[in-house]
């Protein structure tokens, strides 16, 4: 009887805890919180104040103030990471490869890692963009949303006013902007400047990661050169060593031809 109702015990637990895991698989984590940012549940209206750690489920609201951002994490190695800018309004989505819903303001996406078949897409009233291994910028304000590309390149297509996702797609490459007005497909596809892409870069954070890169490689570059010079210097002192030591026989032979030449006749 003890024995039926420890398994019993522990079937039950087990049923409990497989849901906790699969909620925990689509929630996300933030990772920085810079200023001032309310969170809002999805079964409240009431706001809290955002802190690192936090873990938010689909339907969290994000609102950011002026001057503030916060970093959220799509995935426990942090490879899928958004970072909302201030003056934002975001809704986490989650489902059917909608991510995050871009109310307003302002959302960099770094997306490097997703698995097979997963999306990632990042909607506004205006449009819908995403795609895999990439990086870009989605600002929503007034009547138009515009996509932004630092790395790789992004799809974006334009909705309805009933929200509907239009046919023909746009594609953004990195160092290029499209702009979507509501109701109507992506318009003409134009360039970054330099600073624009340079500003972008350093929101990302991709900047600071180019130039950990550069010096990593700057610091393997210079281990091969000082190991080449190293070999130069060892050639030579072995060529000199071999010179030094090989006998030249020239002092020798003058003084055999200097004998023959007294003997001669």
């Amino acid at each position: 009887m003890k024995k039926l109702i420890t398994f019993m015990f522990i079937a039950a637990f087990v049923s409990c805890s497989v849901p906790l895991v699969c909620f925990s698989s689509s929630v996300v984590e933030v990772v920085s919180v810079d200023g001032d940012v309310k969170v809002v549940p999805s079964n409240t209206v009431k706001s809290v104040h955002c802190r690192v750690g936090m873990e938010l489920a689909e339907g969290t609201r994000i609102v950011t103030d002026a001057g503030s951002s916060v970093k959220l994490s799509f995935d426990p190695h942090r490879k899928n990471i958004i970072r909302i800018m201030g003056k934002s309004d975001v809704v986490l989505k989650l489902t059917n490869g909608d991510k995050v819903e871009l109310i307003d303001g302002e959302v960099y996406a770094m997306i490097k890692e997703l698995k097979r078949g997963e999306k990632f897409r990042i909607r506004t009233p205006d449009a819908v963009c995403g795609a895999r291994g990439t990086g870009w910028r989605t600002k929503k304000r007034g009547g138009v949303s515009e996509v932004a590309v630092f790395d790789g390149r992004v799809y974006v297509r334009g909705l309805t006013r009933d929200g509907s996702v239009m046919d023909g797609v746009s594609w953004v490459s990195r160092g290029e902007k499209v702009k979507v007005k509501k109701g109507s497909k992506p318009g003409e596809k134009e360039k970054l400047t330099p600073e624009e892409l340079a500003l972008m870069e350093q929101q990302a954070g991709l900047a600071k990661q180019k130039k950990k890169e550069r010096v990593k490689g700057l610091g393997v570059a210079n281990g091969k050169r000082e190991e080449h010079r190293k070999n130069i210097i060892e050639r030579k002192t072995e060529s000199l060593r071999r010179e030094k030591d090989r006998p030249t026989g020239r002092t020798g032979g003058g003084s055999e031809l200097k004998k023959v030449r007294e003997v001669r006749p």
